[in-house]
C-alpha cells in the first residue's frame, strides 16, 4: 500500500495510546520498501483463539450476549477517542480467553480509499457489513455512522449464526443495502429490546442510528438482570413436573470440600450432609425446551437407587448473576477415586466392578453417563458411587458438541467429531480408559 510517512507515523501514536479489555494492543510497526512502494507491518499482541467468525463456528456453548457487549465496548472506547474503525466485521475481531478484541481498527485513516469496499472485488467479504452510504463514492466516508452500521450487522451474525444478507450473491448485495434488512428477526431466540436495539443500528440513515456509548450503555444496563429474572421466572413456571424435588430455600449452605466435589460445596438437608453441586444453565434458545430437558433428567435421577450411583435429592434454581442449579445428592465422605487411588491400598478388583455394576445399572435405564472418569466417582464406606451422570443431557446436543463437557483423556474416538454424542458404547470407551 502506497503510505504517507507523516500521516502514518501520527495515526501509529494514537495507536498506540490505546489500552482496553476489548482493543488489541498495538506494540509498534515495521516499514519497508520493494520497487519503489512502501509496505506497512503492524505488530500487536497474539490473541491464542483466532477470530470471532472462526471461534463462532468451533466454540460452544458460547454466551452471544456478553460477546457483543464486549464487542460493544471496544468500539465505544475508540469512537471516544475519535478513532473510526473503518472495517467492523467477526475476521477483525479476536478472540484471546473468551474475551473479544478489536483489531484492524483506523486502517481507513492511512490507506487509500480506492482500494477497499465496494471498489474493489478483493474486499468483497467486507460489502455485507457496509454502510449503504459508502456506496455513494462521492460522498460516502468512513465514520462512526458507518461503524455503527456495521457493528449492527456483527451483532446480528453473532446472535443469529448467519452472515448479513446470507444467501444473496455479492451481485445482487448493491440493491438490497439500505432497502432490505440484513437479518430475518423472527426468531424468538432472543428478547424483543435486544432485537430492537440491533436493528436501531441498521437504520438507513446515519443521523437516525445511536451512538456507540448509548448502545454500550444500553447493553451495559440491567438489561442483562431483567433478562434472567424473566427467564427464570419462566423456567421456574415450566418446571411443573419437577417442582416435589424443588428444594430452593431449604439447603443450609455449610462449606466448599473440594476433596469430594471439585465445584460442590457440603451443606444440610433435613439434618442429613448433602453435597450441592452447582451447573449453568445454558441461557440461550428455547426456556421451554430447557425446561423439558431439565425436568425430563431430573425426574430419572429421582428414580435411580443403586449402591454404586450416588442418591440425588433434588434441586435449586438461583437467579442472581447467570441462571444456575444446584443439583442436591448424597455426601460421600471418602472423596473422589483419584484421590483415593493415591492415598490408600485398596481392592482395585472390587472397585472395578462396583463401577462396572453402577454404569450397567445406568445403562439399563438409558442413562448415559457421559463423562466417567476417576474424579467422578466418590468413595463412601469403602463403596465406589458413580456422580455427574447425564449431566450433558441438560445442553442442547445440536449446539454443545460432546468435547466440551466431557474429559478429553477419557473421550471415545467418535467424540472428536462433532456431529456425533455421547452413547452408552462412549461409556464403554471411557470404562476402558477408567480400568
Amino acid at each position: 500500500m502506497d503510505l504517507s510517512r507523516s500521516l502514518h507515523e501520527r495515526e501509529m501514536t494514537a495507536w498506540l495510546s490505546l489500552d482496553h479489555e476489548n482493543v488489541v494492543k498495538p506494540h509498534g510497526w515495521t516499514l519497508a520498501t520493494e520497487e519503489s512502494k512502501e509496505s506497512i507491518g503492524f505488530i500487536s499482541a497474539w490473541c491464542e483463539e483466532g477470530d470471532l467468525h472462526s471461534y463462532l463456528r468451533t466454540h460452544r456453548p458460547i454466551n452471544r450476549y456478553e460477546l457483543i457487549r464486549g464487542i460493544s465496548r471496544g468500539l465505544t472506547y475508540l469512537h471516544e477517542r475519535d478513532v473510526v474503525h473503518g472495517d467492523l466485521k467477526p475476521c477483525n475481531i479476536v478472540m484471546h480467553n473468551g474475551i473479544p478484541k478489536l483489531w484492524g481498527y483506523g486502517l481507513a485513516s492511512i490507506i487509500d480509499d480506492r482500494n477497499t469496499y465496494a471498489q474493489e472485488s478483493a474486499a468483497f467479504t467486507t460489502l455485507r457489513y457496509c454502510a449503504p452510504e459508502l456506496l455513494n463514492s462521492d460522498s460516502g466516508s468512513r465514520d462512526k455512522k458507518t461503524d455503527v452500521w456495521a457493528f449492527g450487522c456483527t451483532a446480528g451474525e453473532v446472535l443469529y449464526d448467519k452472515h448479513p444478507f446470507q444467501g444473496i450473491p455479492i451481485s445482487r448485495l448493491y440493491a438490497k443495502l439500505g432497502v432490505e434488512s440484513p437479518f430475518d428477526w423472527d426468531s424468538q431466540r432472543y428478547p424483543d429490546e435486544l432485537k430492537e436495539l440491533v436493528q436501531g443500528c441498521l437504520t438507513r440513515l446515519p443521523e437516525n442510528r445511536p451512538s456507540m456509548e448509548s448502545v454500550r450503555n444500553a447493553l451495559d444496563s440491567d438489561f442483562t438482570a431483567r433478562r434472567r429474572a424473566q427467564r427464570r421466572t419462566r423456567l421456574l413456571a415450566d418446571l411443573v413436573e419437577v417442582q416435589h424435588c424443588n428444594l430452593t430455600g431449604k439447603i443450609i449452605i455449610d462449606e466448599w470440600d473440594g476433596r469430594s466435589y471439585g465445584n460442590g460445596f457440603k451443606g444440610v438437608y433435613e439434618n442429613d450432609t448433602v453435597c450441592v453441586k452447582t451447573l449453568k444453565l445454558p441461557e440461550d434458545g428455547s426456556v421451554t425446551e430447557l425446561a423439558r430437558r431439565f425436568s425430563r433428567e431430573i425426574s430419572v435421577w429421582l428414580s435411580l437407587a443403586h449402591e454404586n450411583v450416588v442418591k440425588f435429592h433434588g434441586w435449586t434454581l438461583t437467579g442472581e448473576g447467570p441462571i444456575c442449579a444446584s443439583l442436591i445428592s448424597a455426601w460421600s465422605e471418602g472423596g473422589n477415586l483419584k484421590l483415593h487411588l493415591k492415598s490408600q491400598s485398596i481392592n482395585r478388583y472390587e472397585l472395578i466392578r462396583g463401577i462396572s455394576r453402577g454404569l450397567a445399572y445406568l445403562h439399563e435405564r438409558d442413562v448415559v453417563h457421559g463423562d466417567l472418569n476417576p474424579s467422578n466417582v466418590v468413595m463412601h464406606n469403602g463403596i465406589p458411587k458413580l456422580r455427574d451422570f447425564g449431566l450433558f443431557s441438560i445442553f442442547d446436543s445440536s449446539t454443545t458438541p460432546a468435547l466440551e463437557t466431557s474429559s478429553l483423556p477419557y473421550c471415545a474416538p467418535e467424540l472428536y467429531n462433532e456431529k456425533d454424542l455421547w452413547d452408552k458404547q462412549t461409556d464403554v470407551w471411557a470404562f476402558g480408559c477408567f480400568v
